[in-house]
């Protein structure tokens, strides 16, 4: 055995002889938070934490040594041979030093990480400090004018109520004007210098109520129905989410990879068409958005460079505070927050990239700069979950290629359109062949099937990972959703046309849009169900589906998208479209982004796994659901609204 790191000198030791001295009597609580493999092994139970809580307060309570000298311990995680076991050390040891004990060098130690209040933080705390404080001074100045316009109008209420002068007859249109303008607060009336509108746009009760607010009259020209699609397709990518990280952590993952093989836990396990509804959505706004703009350009006979400027300008004032912000909160606040939990945070990440290192140094340059999907792993990147929003920003920088083809004929647009698709849709089948890409381009969803994913696919080559993150395999949503932003555009002449077409003819249509777009639908997400229990899984078979299944999920998408706004949607229509879903939709950007700290956040501050049941799934899905969304709400009143706010301001929209 070799000698003792003695960089700390030697006062561990004295610590662990000073331990020994007592009797395990003594220091019960001390011994009794050590971990003891216990049952489930079987079922791929390997991670025993121990009883963090005790190790920490060894000395104190009941079972402690309580009065007589006792040293400070802690927690460490001692991984080998595949398990993990919590065992309580004096504060005083290091990592290699519980290493050394243990005399194994293939063994790995995890210690709760300490107070660092290095660049990143401190950096951190200050942008985070300033932010606030002009949050609440914004605020505190709001909330003064707010009661003082109050204060006011139940003045001139009083003084009316005492007013001895006959009432005289008013039209409803003079009643409207003096209600009006009555509820109007006066510090919106009167027009503040610059920097009082900039200050104002971070008035975080102003900015509440705008985020609560519904429209009380419904907009032809919004896409009402695509608020619920947000929240609900946000909603499954959290789910999905949540059940990726407790594979770290429940007890049982082998009964969850099992359970991969059920008709609905496919929705999970082939949850990834929910990315796809974000594409088509948002290419769809793109293109009707931006045709629309330039009409009224034409129609003002105004220059179109300026507003080409702002198409990109706007999109980054769009994306890059919450972005950057949370970018900054991951690199320098959140790896000081071990200390504040028992659990000994990180426990199940790779110590060679833990969460926060992944966005240290230059690291989250990748993410800010939007190409962290063309990275050679995108899956160890910065905030690897924003590569969606990187794929996203690329398709928008040749998006105006497309409009400007539409503007010139529509012909032109679409052609250019479905070749960029065709080639996309080429590339996913040729390189999903030839690599052996597993279904879904990630082999998930067929799990369960041992055999069949180990020896037929590549489970984690280079290929795999391409077709799920890169852009030139991804354009296939965002391309549907372009033409269905022309179709839209034209959607008087379409809605004409139909008008004209025999009621019965008009029928069959559309139930055959609906049909076939359900039919669409389910194949995709549940077109490896057969495959995962036992169906022969050829290759080729397996390139086609790849290639085919996000043109599938987006040819659903669109048919609920264009029959609601035809005005075949029905019940459909009703629940999508239903104002309950506005609010978290104008906070769907931000709760994207946070969602998956959070979920890291519940996940490594737990101190014992959790066993995986369906009803348990569930609740703690519901839960993170409702936190997520609350929390997501708050941040966007503190950043991302101020924002926009700011920007109106400054191009002096009223």
């Amino acid at each position: 055995m070799s000698d003792p790191p003695l960089e700390g000198g030697v006062v561990w030791i004295q610590d662990w002889q000073l331990i020994l001295s007592y009797s395990q009597g003594d220091v019960f609580k001390f011994w009794d938070s050590y971990a003891v493999p216990g049952t489930g092994i079987l079922e791929g139970h390997v991670t025993f934490p121990g009883q963090s809580e005790e190790c920490y307060n060894a000395k104190n309570g009941l079972t402690g040594i309580a009065v007589r000298p006792f040293p400070d311990t802690e927690m460490f995680i001692v991984k080998f041979y595949g398990f993990s076991l919590g065992m309580c050390n004096p504060s005083s040891c290091s990592a290699e030093e519980v290493s050394f004990i243990f005399g194994n060098s293939s063994t790995v130690v995890l210690a709760r990480k300490k107070f660092n209040a290095d660049v990143g933080f401190v950096v951190a705390v200050l942008v985070y400090g300033l932010i606030l404080s002009v949050v609440f001074c914004a605020t505190l100045r709001g909330t003064f004018l707010r009661a003082k316009a109050k204060y006011e109008s139940l003045k001139s209420d009083n003084q009316a109520t005492y007013d001895v002068t006959p009432p005289t007859v008013t039209t409803v249109q003079e009643e409207t004007d003096h209600t009006n303008s009555k509820e109007l607060p006066q510090y919106q009336q009167r027009r503040d210098p610059l920097a009082i509108r900039i200050l104002m746009s971070f008035d975080f009760y102003a900015n509440f109520c705008k985020i609560l607010e519904t429209p009380k009259v419904p907009n032809p020209d919004q896409l009402d129905v695509l608020n619920g699609m947000r929240v609900m397709s946000l909603g499954w990518v959290i789910i999905s989410h949540l059940l990726l990280l407790w594979l770290t952590i429940v007890d049982n993952v082998i009964y969850v990879i099992d359970r991969s093989k059920n008709l609905l836990f496919q929705t999970i396990a082939n949850g990834f068409s929910s990315v796809d509804t974000f594409f088509v959505m948002g290419a769809c706004l793109v293109m009707l958005g931006t045709l629309r703009s330039m009409d009224k350009l034409k129609s003002a006979n105004k220059p179109q460079g300026v507003f080409w400027c702002w198409f990109y300008v706007h999109r980054l004032i769009r994306l890059w505070p919450t972005l950057l912000l949370t970018i900054l909160f991951v690199a320098g606040i959140y790896p000081n927050l071990a200390p504040l939990f028992y659990s000994p945070i990180f426990q199940n990440e790779d110590p060679s990239m833990p969460f926060a290192a992944r966005c240290k140094r230059s690291n989250w340059l990748s993410t800010a700069f939007f190409y962290n999907n063309l990275v050679d792993n995108p899956n160890i990147a910065c905030m690897d979950w924003t590569w969606y929003v990187s794929n996203y920003m690329q398709f928008y920088l040749i998006s105006p290629m497309f409009v400007l083809l539409t503007m010139r004929k529509r012909l032109f647009g679409a052609v250019a359109i479905s070749t960029v698709i065709a080639i996309s849709t080429l590339t996913v089948i040729l390189g999903s062949g030839w690599n052996k890409v597993p279904p879904a381009n990630s082999g998930f969803p067929i799990l369960a099937r041992y055999e069949t994913a180990s020896v037929t696919f590549d489970m984690f080559g280079p290929w795999t990972i391409k077709t799920y993150f890169s852009s030139y395999c991804r354009f296939q949503a965002y391309g549907v959703g372009l033409l269905l932003g022309i179709a839209l555009y034209d959607k008087k002449a379409m809605s004409d046309h139909l008008e004209k077409i025999p009621f019965h003819v008009r029928l069959l249509i559309i139930t055959g849009t609906w049909v076939s777009g359900l039919m669409a639908g389910s194949v995709s997400v549940y077109g490896c169900y057969f495959w995962a229990n036992g169906a022969h899984t050829g290759v080729w078979e397996v390139a086609v589906y790849n290639a085919t299944m996000r043109l599938m999920w987006a040819y659903f998408i669109c048919v609920i998208i264009l029959n609601c706004s035809l005005g075949y949607g029905g019940v459909i229509n009703d629940i999508l479209g239903a104002k309950i879903w506005s609010s978290f939709a104008k906070v769907n950007y931000t709760t994207y982004i946070i969602h998956f700290v959070l979920l890291q956040l519940f996940v490594q501050t737990l101190e014992q796994p959790i066993r995986f049941t369906t009803f348990n799934y569930i609740l703690y899905a519901s839960g993170m659901l409702m936190c997520i969304n609350c929390v997501a709400l708050v941040c966007s009143c503190i950043i991302e609204t101020p924002f926009i706010q700011m920007e109106k301001v400054l191009l002096g929209v009223k």
